[in-house]
């Protein structure tokens, strides 16, 4: 099994930010993978935190290749970026 490593960068600190990374974070870590690709409705601060959704798709491709390892993701470091790592069954 390989690994994935995806650095989520904090462009600045704020209450926005922190509400997203910890949505984001959640979702991650529980497998909910679907529920992290309606990011754009669900998702809160998420006109103020992901500008563009390049911002946001890395981690959603990640997120879609590990689906089938059914290991949901474990977050590496919260000190400076987010670092997630995604197990990728090939």
């Amino acid at each position: 099994m390989q690994k994935m490593f995806i650095l989520a960068k904090k462009r600045y600190h704020s209450h926005y930010l922190k509400c997203s990374e910890k949505w984001v974070i959640g979702k991650c870590t529980s497998g909910d993978f679907a529920g992290l690709a309606r990011y754009p409705s669900d998702a809160p601060h998420v006109e103020r935190v992901f500008s563009t959704c390049e911002h946001f798709v890395p981690l959603l491709i990640a997120a879609g290749v590990s689906e089938g390892s059914r290991v949901p993701a474990q977050v590496l470091s919260e000190q400076g970026p987010v670092c997630f790592q995604f197990d990728v069954p090939f």
